[in-house]
């Protein structure tokens, strides 16, 4: 039990470098990089996560220096104050866009590209996921041809020729499924580059989608209805990218730091599983595992845990894993003989998480999962 809690992480991790600053009304701080604010809430990086803060329990924004162009001016401002501005009021019909938003029209630019890449990453992942999947059928055809052929040998031994035809074909065969078992390590290799792709485009729309909106308002407040024909322009192209995403609100309860959540596994069984980005498996009890009617009996991982100690768990993997209405098919899991903690069930990984961008607010009680559509 003790070694298996080691899985656990700490969602909320304090930033350990010089970082934008939210001071609550009961006086607790905390730290990240703002990413947009609006009249209503603040959204900041923090530890990995997007937090999206109500303003109602905030008592000030604290911002440290920053150079981006887009970004908003560097400021410190009670709440119910505008952060300060430095652009000029311009005429209405002006389509050039006001000093501080001129970054953005090289961001976007660059957001139009990362598109591109992101739809081809997203295409050869499916592609090497399908590789994988007959590989795989392959390598358990090659695994029931060995052991017949295994078994074909203790009858052979006063044969010396066909024993030794059959000692050849069956090193062909380990040979083979050697080879086999290389392309699926490398087509994942690939799946989790693409994937990477995928997440960095997501990431760097919402994040943009988010700073604009928060600075268009703050702009609109202080200096009126100006530059509309840009601020249009701009919307237009941003939407473009709102559209290839989608957003899934997760129910979740709290237990400590740990975030629980209900996850349907094989669309048959459900379970309370904790969020947990530091896992790189999704991992559910044994019990589990005996009511989905999965196969006790495979390959075996070395897992080795934060103390460095190293422990065997045996790896299935599952037909799917929804959580909510997101839904991931084919997912490496992991069994094991211990639940993290009583009334809990297992691990929400990263197999299934790094298919997402993870958003969570505290204080609304909203966990947010983002994909591409």
């Amino acid at each position: 039990m003790k070694a298996f809690l080691h899985f656990l992480v700490v969602l909320l991790l304090p930033f350990s470098v010089p970082a934008d600053r939210v001071v609550f009304k009961n006086g607790r701080t905390m730290n990240g990089k703002i990413l947009s604010e609006t009249d209503t809430h603040v959204t900041i990086l923090d530890g990995g996560l997007q937090l999206k803060l109500s303003k109602s329990r905030l008592a000030r924004v604290e911002r440290v220096d920053n150079k981006d162009p887009a970004a908003s001016s560097p400021a410190t401002h009670a709440l119910g104050e505008a952060p300060p501005s430095t652009a000029s009021n311009s005429p209405g019909a002006s389509s050039a866009p006001p000093p501080e938003f001129v970054g953005f029209v090289g961001r976007v630019a660059e957001l139009d590209t990362r598109r591109i890449l992101a739809s081809r990453a997203k295409v050869a992942a499916q592609g090497h996921l399908k590789h994988i999947h007959q590989l795989e059928r392959e390598i358990e055809q090659a695994d029931r041809q060995h052991e017949a052929m295994m078994d074909s040998l203790k009858g052979l031994q006063e044969n010396p020729v066909e024993y030794n035809a059959t000692v050849k074909q069956v090193n062909e065969l380990r040979v083979a499924k050697l080879n086999k078992q290389k392309q699926v390590t490398a087509s994942k290799a690939k799946i989790t580059q693409a994937q990477r792709t995928l997440n960095h485009y997501l990431n760097q729309s919402v994040q943009l989608i988010y700073r604009f909106q928060s600075m268009r308002e703050a702009y609109q407040e202080s200096h009126g209805e100006g530059h509309k024909p840009y601020f249009a322009r701009m919307e237009a192209r941003l939407n473009a990218h709102r559209q290839t995403f989608r957003e899934v609100t997760v129910p979740h309860t709290r237990k400590g730091n740990a975030l629980i959540v209900e996850v349907l596994l094989n669309g048959r069984i459900r379970g309370s599983f904790i969020v947990d980005t530091g896992a790189s498996y999704v991992t559910l009890h044994r019990a589990l595992a005996v009511r989905l009617n999965l196969p006790l009996a495979g390959t075996m991982v070395k897992i080795q845990l934060a103390d460095g100690s190293i422990i065997s768990m045996q790896k299935i993997t599952l037909d799917s894993v929804q959580v909510g209405e997101a839904r991931v098919a084919k997912v490496d899991a992991l069994v094991s003989e211990e639940k993290p903690s009583p009334g809990i069930d297992g691990l929400l990984g990263m197999a299934f998480l790094k298919n997402f961008n993870l958003v969570f607010d505290p204080l609304s009680g909203k966990l947010v999962l983002t994909n591409l559509k």
